[in-house]
């Protein structure tokens, strides 16, 4: 039940920042990020151990 909560507020909160989003990924196209795959790695890591993906499965429902 929590996890849903949160994914419903996380996916308003996404949808009134998605321009602000996008604009601060793009400054990122052009450049190289030095250890951007163990920043990636250690956030991955830390979702995980947020969220029970089989509680919602949304992702595969929609993929």
């Amino acid at each position: 039940m929590a996890t849903n909560k949160l994914l419903t507020m996380h996916e308003i909160e996404y949808k009134a920042k998605k321009k602000s989003l996008s604009a601060f990924l793009k400054k990122f196209d052009d450049k190289t990020v030095t250890g951007i795959n163990a920043l990636v790695d250690e956030a991955s890591d830390a979702a995980w151990k947020e969220v029970e993906c089989l509680s919602c499965a949304n992702c595969c429902k929609v993929v």
